[in-house]
């Protein structure tokens, strides 16, 4: 009898893999190497916040630990890493909290000044690195000193200065905060050279309060509207010069008719508080939202995450009684949003198959100051992922499956509401099994699979007992289609894969933004993953500063 090479029955050549591991539910799932790991977990990360299998403490650390893993091994990649969440898929506070860490690992501190700039990208941003490091290792002081080994980086400081050369009176008028940390501290501790008088008007007003009026007049503007105690013909003229954020001005004069009408707020402002705006009866404030809406390239410029205009047509749904008589005008206005920031993706030629996890665990929040939830994004993905397709079937799974029938003609909105319902039919287990057995037991050959999923499936049975959703992939290549590309989009970054990595026909894809579908079409073509392509990835030149997330 062979005791070395003895034959493994097909169904458990899988479980015998080397890689092989159990997920949180029990599942088959395989070992991530570190650097897809690390963005698996960034590109699906707030930090701060809590999972449904991991509180809020534990997804930090365990993002935090693959971050030293990874600078262990190729330092830079975190840095380039971090510019690539913040530029391309518009995170802020992981993009942030990734450039303080690095900043703290010696192998990385080379790279940090060049990637700063990358990663700060816009004036609120020094402020949020530097809270992040004291709450990390301490306060600093004046000249950025913290004493002992954890004293304020001076590449950092450097980087730091370099990105604050991008912003004028503007943006430091629109972002001057309060906070743990202001702006007043980042110039303390960063000490950045002006240049010019206008640069060092802006650099004393902000460290030592002195108000140039020949030089700064949107700050002077600011400085006069918050003195006002009434919002009249004045302040709204005031209001419109000084850029002063609407949180300021509505916190001061009033959420009425009047204050909305007269605030020149930026299109996230107006996208969050579209019900504010609707509720006050400010009309002139709600054409400009809505024209914002319409505008493709206001919508563009915006780079929202196409989740976020879900949170607000849900919010005027839900929120907005049905006689008020500009309810469909602002809920037409974002679905055409919607519409527009997808209209550029690839049409993903031949016929894809798109199954979205409806189950109990992804109907946690993303974020403890929102309503919006994982099952929210795997479902406005799939519909999104449906529009993007030449010919689409799709589906949602939980305890059970079920086919959704939905048009390519129909807005991805009204698609999204279609897949939120029937999820709610599927029940709470994750059997994403059941998805890809469906499609093999009706014989259907398509030309890839795109899965959405917080990627903790059960098998069958219990641990190692049953089907499990590889061995589920196995069988329909088989059988159906042995040439089938997989797109495992990973929702919650849990940092295992349910396929194994070496599969030149499965590509691991992470993060809630609908440009995976970008990916498509090239990993068809060389079969190069997603982490190797972030490896490679320039970020485009200098451009203006934008509002993102």
């Amino acid at each position: 009898m062979a005791k070395f090479n003895a034959v493994v029955p097909v169904g458990q050549q899988l479980r015998a893999r080397a890689d092989a591991t159990a997920n949180f539910e029990d599942g088959l799932a395989f070992c991530l190497d570190p650097r897809t790991r690390l963005y698996t977990r960034v590109a699906s990360a707030l930090m701060a916040e809590k999972k449904f299998y991991e509180d809020a403490q534990q997804a930090d650390a365990a993002l935090l630990a693959d971050v030293a893993a990874v600078a262990a091994a190729d330092p830079e990649f975190v840095l380039r890493l971090a510019a690539y969440a913040r530029q391309a898929l518009n995170l802020r506070s992981v993009s942030v909290a990734l450039l303080a860490e690095a900043a703290a690992i010696p192998g990385c501190k080379p790279y940090v000044r060049r990637w700063t700039p990358e990663i700060i990208r816009r004036a609120d941003e020094p402020a949020e690195a530097i809270a992040y490091w004291v709450a990390r290792h301490g306060m600093i002081g004046a000249q950025g000193k913290s004493g002992g080994e954890h004293a304020f980086p001076a590449s950092l400081t450097k980087g730091i200065a370099d990105a604050l050369r991008r912003f004028g009176e503007y943006h430091f008028a629109k972002y001057d905060r309060p906070g743990s940390v202001t702006l007043r501290d980042v110039l303390r501790i960063v000490r950045p050279k002006p240049r010019g008088s206008a640069e060092a008007a802006l650099h004393r007003y902000l460290v030592r309060g002195e108000l140039d009026l020949q030089h700064l007049p949107l700050l002077a503007a600011k400085a006069q509207l918050l003195r006002k105690e009434a919002f009249d013909a004045e302040a709204r003229e005031l209001a419109a010069q000084s850029h002063a954020t609407w949180e300021v001005l509505v916190s001061k004069f009033g959420s009425r008719a009047e204050t909305w009408n007269a605030l020149d707020f930026p299109f996230m402002a107006g996208l969050r508080n579209i019900v504010n705006i609707m509720r006050n009866g400010a009309d002139q404030a709600l054409d400009r939202v809505i024209a914002m809406l319409r505008d493709p390239n206001h919508v563009r410029r915006s780079r929202q995450l196409p989740f976020r205009f879900v949170a607000a047509f849900r919010a005027v749904e839900r929120e907005i009684e049905s006689g008020h008589p500009r309810k469909a005008d602002a809920t037409d206005a974002i679905c055409a949003a919607v519409e527009t920031s997808v209209a550029n993706l690839p049409v993903l030629p031949g016929t894809t198959f798109v199954t979205a996890d409806n189950s109990s665990s992804m109907d946690d929040a993303l974020s403890g100051r929102g309503s919006l939830t994982y099952r929210d994004v795997a479902n406005l993905l799939a519909s999104v992922a449906n529009a993007a397709s030449e010919r689409a079937i799709t589906s949602v799974f939980g305890t059970d499956h079920e086919w959704v029938t939905i048009g390519r003609a129909d807005s991805v909105l009204r698609n999204f509401l279609a897949l939120e319902e029937a999820g709610h039919r599927v029940g709470g287990s994750t059997n994403a099994h059941l998805a890809i057995r469906a499609l093999r037991e009706r014989g259907t050959r398509v030309d890839r699979i795109v899965l959405l999923s917080d990627m903790q499936c059960y098998d069958a049975e219990s641990r190692w007992g049953g089907e499990s959703l590889a061995e589920e992939l196995r069988k329909y290549r088989s059988s159906v289609n042995p040439g089938v590309y997989v797109y495992s989009v990973d929702l919650a970054g849990y940092g295992t894969s349910q396929f194994p990595t070496d599969d030149r026909r499965i590509a691991l894809l992470a993060g809630w933004s609908e440009r995976f579908l970008e990916f498509v079409p090239l990993f068809e073509a060389d079969a190069i993953q997603a982490i190797d392509r972030i490896s490679r990835w320039a970020p485009p030149g200098a451009r203006e500063d934008a509002e993102v997330v």
